[in-house]
């Protein structure tokens, strides 16, 4: 993952994540990775860590959508869309830190409305995307 071009003030770091970051509890995990709470040392910050592990970048594919997923959000800067602040290049995993995001997202609201919104709704969920 050497190759990532971050942009903005944040860059892959091979400092230990440790050295920066309080972690916390874990949010989630599937077979790419992991989902924690972490808290920034410095101003005590909470952030959240998306750690993808090694083993799953030999999947070409994958590891091409990660690296396209982090350029392009290290790229924007949106109030409606997450912060990337740094990400970390660990033995174990590649970690990113981003802004804590709290609340239901977008497919946890479509399940909830039964996969379907009115009109009026998903008009004014794309104005918050397009603003």
């Amino acid at each position: 993952m050497e190759d990532i071009e971050h942009q903005r003030t944040h860059s892959l770091s091979d400092i230990n994540i440790t050295k920066k970051y309080y972690i916390g509890d874990r949010i989630s995990h599937n077979a790419y990775g992991e989902v924690r709470r972490v808290t920034h040392k410095a101003t005590g910050l909470p952030r959240i860590l998306k750690g993808v592990w090694r083993k799953s970048m030999d999947n070409h594919i994958f590891r091409n959508r990660y690296k396209t997923e982090i350029k392009v959000l290290a790229k924007l800067d949106h109030p409606n869309i997450v912060k990337v602040y740094e990400t970390f290049d660990e033995e174990k995993r590649i970690s990113t830190i981003f802004e804590i995001c709290e609340g239901a997202n977008l497919l946890d609201h479509l399940k909830f409305r039964g996969g379907v919104l009115g009109q009026e709704e998903a008009a004014h969920i794309m104005a918050q995307v397009f603003s």
